[in-house]
């Protein structure tokens, strides 16, 4: 019988990113923050799923400024911020009652050539 290499030493970034998933879920922005930091720390890239799925755990944590901020964390890097990352950001925005920073990343959104989606509130 083959012997299975031990793969619990060695994540890859589909692995924290799905533990970033979990945060996200249940708008644990910190430990998403943590899970993040664990990736460079394991000489990985994070991806743009990565950087997406923090913004949200932001969002959803009722953090609207955190989330712009991982937004343009996400572009700094070197990635193209999809109509779920400034939905997500949107929507932080207008459930604390900031409609002006709503309208405002609705607008970036339009600039940076992103369509409205269906689910864009």
């Amino acid at each position: 019988m083959l012997e299975q290499p031990d793969c619990a030493d060695r994540p890859d970034v589909v692995s924290f990113n799905t533990l970033l998933s979990a945060c996200a879920k249940q708008g644990m922005a910190t430990q998403a923050e943590e899970v993040f930091a664990r990736i460079g720390a394991h000489n990985l890239e994070p991806t743009a799923i990565s950087f997406s799925t923090v913004l949200n755990a932001h969002a959803r944590a009722g953090n609207p400024k955190q989330a712009q901020a991982w937004l343009d964390r996400l572009t700094a890097a070197g990635h193209e911020a999809d109509a779920m990352s400034y939905n997500s950001v949107c929507a932080a925005h207008a459930r604390v009652g900031d409609a002006p920073a709503a309208l405002a990343c609705f607008d970036l959104m339009g600039k940076s050539g992103v369509a409205a989606s269906a689910t864009t509130r």
